[in-house]
């Protein structure tokens, strides 16, 4: 898991989202091929929703962050 949210962090970290919204992360994530599928099987929850990214319950921190440290690595 703390390898998936790297991965995904070093993807966001590429991208200007400060003016993203969280379910646009999440859509772009998941475009990348960023999903918790493992997650889901791993509980035996074949139709189990799965999540993408960052989920939508997060705090705006979160995101807000993420953009910030987008900025300073550019």
């Amino acid at each position: 898991m703390l390898c998936y949210l790297n991965s995904a962090r070093r993807v966001l970290q590429r991208i200007d989202v400060s003016e993203m919204s969280r379910s646009d992360i999440n859509s772009m994530l998941a475009a990348r091929g960023f999903r918790k599928e493992a997650d889901a099987q791993q509980q035996g929850d074949e139709g189990a929703e799965r999540s993408y990214g960052v989920p939508d319950e997060a705090p705006k921190p979160i995101v807000d962050e993420a953009a910030e440290s987008v900025r300073v690595d550019l």
